[in-house]
């Protein structure tokens, strides 16, 4: 859909959790019928590097042996599995989306930079019902967004 003047954007976070599906239901009821265009995003994690099991640092000496730098588990066909993976998601969310955008990447920056090329009006995402320690390990995308983000932010509950 192309923007015509005055048409709103909302760019939504989509992954596959019960949150997210709450968003997208919201963002349907909330925003449907309206002049505003719906942009899904997705955010494929990022290969990482991977260190034997035991290590602190790579090359840290263990057991009279020197453990090498770690190799990087992602290749272009590991990205492009992850950017189909992202499209699965979208397609398989109850979200009416009027455009998409999928990526590999970390969730805050990549959400960030999609809302300012974008030049979106608000930027929606879900929250899942963490525990304090689940909170503490992983962080939260939504509380990330809503502290850093220069544009407005939604957290759908």
């Amino acid at each position: 859909m192309e923007s015509t003047p005055g048409t709103r954007k909302v760019l939504v976070a989509v992954d596959d959790s019960e949150a997210s599906t709450r968003v997208a239901e919201f963002v349907n009821r909330f925003f449907g019928g309206l002049d505003v265009e719906i942009i899904a995003i997705n955010v494929g994690p990022v290969a990482r590097a991977a260190v034997p099991y035991g290590t602190a640092f790579p090359g840290l000496e263990l057991g009279g042996g020197l453990v090498g730098p770690p190799t990087m588990v992602g290749s272009e066909g590991a990205t492009a599995s992850r950017l189909q993976d992202s499209e699965d998601i979208i397609d398989r969310s109850p979200l009416h989306e009027d455009e998409r955008v999928v990526e590999v990447g970390d969730p805050v920056e990549v959400i960030e930079r999609a809302a300012e090329e974008l030049d979106v009006d608000l930027v929606v995402v879900g929250t899942k019902h963490k525990g304090l320690l689940d909170r503490l390990l992983s962080g939260s995308v939504a509380a990330a967004l809503v502290r850093s983000s220069p544009r407005p932010v939604l957290v759908v509950h």
